[in-house]
């Protein structure tokens, strides 16, 4: 029997790091159990589990979907995996894990930073809106929201070939979003982004505009900074109830002098998996494009590491970034100390 730890939601706002025990011996025949190295906290969704608000995560629950780890040991049926591969999966905040190998679980090549690879878990997420989007070579887009979801969009828009203006009310997360690429970064609190983006645009406004937050304040606000025939795309998800007149922003997908296209962006939108035939836009094959990104250095995602914690301090960890504390953007938790 193996003794592992892991973080557990026990109730509502409630953390703790435990202690558990796994068969190493009682694995089925296509089951890897696979030791970690890092998982990375995915602030939004994660915040909403500890709320004990979000209807699809049970409590008490171990958080996480995302980390990188060593296979440890193999069922007698596996045959892509050997022991002794690294390999990145959707892992959850625990030492040890049990994951059937047809899950989404890619090898990862020799040369490629492991601290950074869970990183990939939140890119794979946005790129649901540049694969529902039109953004194309010379656009300009805005993404609104720089946490770890709006910043990985951001560089993902780059890659399309796109001019990026970076909104936020963080003075941090715009210098970061500066680091990683970004064009323009603009803070509500400081100029009026209407404003800024005509000077930009010369009154033609973005082509996309990307919301990261989730927050249905913010899309209001910003449906009048889309071009003519532009797009919005939903990427953050709403949680929050707000009351509105949304009159502005019906007429902006209504009427044709404004002609604004509203799209979902979110990750199930697209297949997991691709089988045993080519899928364009599966989970899967955007991850290990991601991945060889970055071990090749074309995704610049070392900015986004803000901080590498022990397991041990789960708990205070959780509620800085649920008091919105702007050094814990992107958390690693550490599990090889």
């Amino acid at each position: 029997m193996i003794s592992y730890r892991k973080v557990v939601i026990t109730a509502p706002e409630v953390v703790e790091l435990q202690t558990a025990e796994l068969d190493e011996t009682a694995l089925k025949p296509n089951e890897l159990l696979i030791k970690k190295y890092y998982s990375l906290i995915s602030a939004g969704t994660e915040t909403a589990c500890r709320s004990g608000k979000e209807l699809w995560f049970k409590l008490p629950g171990v958080p996480g979907y995302s980390g990188v780890g060593e296979v440890v040991a193999a069922g007698k049926q596996a045959k892509r995996f050997q022991i002794g591969d690294i390999v990145y999966y959707k892992g959850k905040h625990c030492e040890y894990e049990v994951v059937s190998e047809d899950d989404l679980v890619i090898k990862i090549p020799d040369g490629t930073p492991l601290e950074y690879v869970p990183f990939v878990r939140m890119a794979a997420i946005s790129s649901s809106a540049i694969r529902a989007s039109n953004i194309e070579f010379g656009d300009d887009v805005a993404v609104i929201g720089q946490g770890l979801i709006g910043l990985t969009a951001m560089m993902e828009a780059k890659m399309q070939g796109a001019r990026v203006i970076a909104v936020d009310p963080s003075e941090k997360r715009l210098a970061i979003a500066k680091q990683c690429g970004a064009d323009e970064t603009l803070n509500p609190n400081t100029v009026n982004v209407k404003e800024v983006i005509e000077q930009l645009t010369e009154k033609r406004m973005v082509t996309t505009l990307i919301d990261a937050t989730g927050s249905s304040k913010v899309v209001c606000e910003n449906i009048g900074n889309i071009a003519w025939g532009g797009e919005l795309i939903l990427l953050g998800s709403p949680r929050k109830p707000y009351e509105a007149n949304v009159t502005e922003l019906l007429q902006h997908i209504h009427q044709f002098r404004f002609n604004v296209e509203v799209k979902g962006a979110h990750e199930m939108r697209y297949p997991l998996m691709g089988g045993n035939k080519f899928v364009k836009h599966s989970t899967e094959r955007t991850s290990r494009i991601l991945i060889e990104k970055l071990r090749d250095g074309s995704f610049p995602v070392k900015p986004l590491l803000t901080q590498k914690v022990r397991p041990e301090d789960a708990a205070e960890v959780y509620a800085r970034i649920a008091a919105g504390d702007e050094e814990y953007l992107g958390v690693i938790f550490d599990w090889t100390k």
